[in-house]
């Protein structure tokens, strides 16, 4: 848990910090371009390596045979979407009539074929919850990359600074995980092993893929409707945002299906884990998304300035999808441990659909329209999921929604707190005003949160009490 806590800690504030450094120092149209790069690339690594992974992860046991049967299937996956986004590079470009965007998909396609040989040794690792190790080379790999985005983008590199630096980090985190292996995985013959984990690993790809693809359609339709500047400002709030979740969402993700799936036999123990779960993951979060939707504006003009006004509504859009993502987040792992991952894959279509339609139908309206949609996008991912959930367990709706009732009405009381404040300040757009906000809002849920889910706090304390006594007495 610390490991993995540190480690999302580093990267939320690395990626931060050299989004906005670079995004303020190359504009907003060569971020962009970059960021449709990465957006392609990024995408096409979920049918890399999570076909095979977490049928790796979930398995009861495994054989080397298993290993290198599954490294060997990522391996031709990489190789296979390395190839096809050389290949598409030059019609993307074409479509945003923009030949550079052909050499940046060229370059950033090249961390498919790295993940293909890094991403069943993770898996491994991850298995056997070596978080520390990983946690030490990816913050290592991420720290590499962002001096060479922000060394690149201070030389004049513009688009290629965000490209290059995330080649950089691939190879970096690629070496640093090959290295501290004791065994290599081997090139397989067994193809009965691949196509076994494949069989059960295609839905989790491909629901994580269609996933993955719903942000990605959405800022490629921004930049297609509306123009790449536009596009640029909607990226860098997913950036931010991606930032923030990754903090909550690394920690949570990794644990969440090798927990869910040793208690799929115990009914009680996995329904009071996924309620107990999704309180915490909610509680923690809720007030970080919520907070960041109400101090966009001042964070944008600080840490960008006035050029990037668009990227404040865009940041209060994505914030809102996320705190509806919280409140559900640990949904996908629990129906991914009960053996349907296929059933998610209606969610993420159903997002997508969602998102697509919303799109083409305000294509004429100014860029407010569709960040609206995006918006309200989170309330259709909650109906989704429970639903499908519900099919899934049998845990009904209240049952999962009601470990989220205090923690709402707190942030009712927040909200409360900032709209008071925006209304009444006469402070201009800046630091003290945004320093104001945050204390406000984090005093108001504090307080509110520590009375309403008072009971929650006194059972915690009275366990480790319990468990600190146990180990005293040599029960531990």
């Amino acid at each position: 848990m610390v490991w993995s806590l540190v480690e999302a800690l580093t990267i939320l504030l690395t990626s931060v910090v050299v989004s906005l450094l670079a995004g303020r120092i190359i504009g907003t149209s060569a971020f962009g371009l970059a960021s449709l790069a990465f957006f392609i690339g990024s995408l096409a690594e979920t049918l890399i390596v999570v076909p095979f992974s977490e049928p790796l992860i979930r398995r009861q046991s495994y054989s080397l045979r298993v290993v290198d049967a599954a490294f060997t299937g990522s391996f031709i996956a990489g190789l296979s979407i390395f190839a096809l986004l050389v290949m598409s590079a030059p019609l993307v470009a074409s479509m945003y009539g923009n030949e550079q965007l052909q050499w940046l998909i060229m370059a950033q396609s090249t961390t498919s074929l790295l993940l293909g040989i890094r991403g069943i040794p993770e898996a491994v690792l991850v298995r056997k919850l070596r978080f520390k190790s990983l946690a030490r080379r990816n913050i290592a790999a991420k720290l590499v990359g962002a001096a060479v985005t922000v060394a690149l983008a201070y030389g004049g590199a513009g688009a290629w600074s965000i490209v290059l630096g995330n080649v950089t980090f691939a190879v970096a985190s690629t070496l640093m995980v090959l290295a501290i292996l004791k065994r290599w995985p081997r090139f397989s013959s067994e193809w009965h092993h691949a196509r076994e984990l494949l069989g059960f690993g295609v839905f989790s790809a491909a629901h994580s893929f269609v996933g993955g693809m719903t942000p990605r359609v959405f800022n490629f339709l921004i930049g297609y409707l509306h123009g790449v500047a536009a596009a640029g400002q909607t990226s860098i709030a997913f950036r931010i945002n991606d930032g923030i979740g990754a903090l909550l969402y690394g920690v949570t993700s990794r644990m969440a299906l090798p927990v869910f799936s040793r208690l799929v036999a115990r009914q009680e123990e996995f329904r009071k884990a996924l309620a107990d779960g999704t309180r915490i993951c909610f509680l923690l979060a809720a007030p970080v998304f919520l907070g960041t939707a109400f101090i966009s504006e001042d964070l944008v003009f600080i840490l960008l300035g006035p050029d990037w006004g668009s990227a404040a509504t865009a940041l209060v859009a994505v914030n809102l999808f996320s705190l509806c993502n919280f409140a559900c987040l640990l949904a996908a792992a629990a129906v991914t441990a009960l053996g349907h991952p296929a059933r998610w894959l209606v969610v993420q279509l159903a997002g997508l659909t969602f998102v697509t339609l919303g799109c083409v139908v305000t294509a004429r309206m100014n860029l407010a329209a569709p960040l609206v949609v995006w918006g309200l996008f989170g309330l259709v991912y909650v109906l989704a999921s429970t639903s499908i959930l519900k099919w899934t367990s049998g845990v009904g709706y209240g049952a999962q929604l009601s470990p989220l009732f205090r923690i709402s009405l707190a942030l009712v009381g927040m909200s409360a707190a900032l709209l008071v404040f925006k209304e009444m300040t006469s402070l201009p757009l800046g630091i003290a005003r945004l320093a104001c906000e945050i204390v406000i809002g984090a005093g108001a849920y504090t307080v509110l949160i520590t009375i309403l889910e008072y009971r929650t706090v006194r059972q915690i304390i009275s366990r480790r009490s319990e468990s600190e006594s146990g180990n005293g007495n040599g029960n531990g």
